[in-house]
């Protein structure tokens, strides 16, 4: 669980994953250079032996990412921002679809949080304009080592980006019911930098990747 200056949200993402009815998790909670109440509030969970805390100078979503992955400990890797949430069967049925498909990745649809709270449900990869892939996916560790991580030069989509990378190389599942997670659209999601700026940088990355 990558965080930056999440201090409103984060104690909710990780409450969301101590609900999980699959018991067998560890979260590393990686504080990207955070100067607000985070560390505090993590703090407080760490009575919880299945929760880790790192804190790093201030490098970027991808950095933190990767440096979670590099600590880890498990098979099978899960993303959480530190704004979203899982629902408590989230992880139980990707586990589930893993185990009985025999695949490398997973993923499924979550509900897109907006600021006038609707809900919008995302299933389909195309459906992600707003870049919330992570939250759809588990994946095997060894194969996300294998493509090479988290681009860090990449500013918006790293998380598509991976998964494009991946899905030419291995074995992906996809289901559509039933919905496991929320993603939060708020001011200070990189929802909000992708609104501002990024919708033409996206269209190019995703042509290049059509193209190779």
């Amino acid at each position: 669980m990558p965080t930056f200056m999440h201090e409103q949200f984060i104690a909710r993402a990780i409450q969301s994953v101590q609900c999980q009815t699959y018991k067998n998790w560890e979260l590393i909670v990686v504080n990207d250079g955070s100067s607000d109440a985070t560390e505090s509030i993590v703090s407080q969970f760490l009575i919880d032996s299945r929760i880790h805390y790192i804190y790093q100078d201030n490098s970027g979503s991808s950095c933190a990412r990767n440096k979670g992955l590099e600590h880890s400990k498990g098979d099978y890797i899960a993303y959480l921002d530190s704004d979203d949430i899982y629902l408590a069967n989230h992880l139980e049925v990707r586990h589930n679809i893993i185990k009985e498909h025999e695949v490398d990745l997973v993923f499924g649809p979550v509900w897109d949080i907006k600021p006038s709270s609707r809900k919008i449900y995302y299933g389909e990869l195309a459906d992600t304009d707003t870049g919330c892939v992570l939250p759809l996916m588990v994946m095997h560790k060894r194969f996300c080592l294998s493509v090479g991580l988290f681009d860090s030069n990449i500013v918006f989509e790293e998380d598509l980006d991976l998964f494009l990378r991946m899905n030419k190389c291995y074995k992906v599942y996809q289901f559509f019911d039933p919905v496991t997670a929320e993603y939060y659209v708020h001011n200070h999601s990189i929802h909000r930098m992708y609104e501002k700026g990024g919708h033409k940088y996206i269209e190019d990355y995703r042509n290049h990747h059509k193209r190779t």
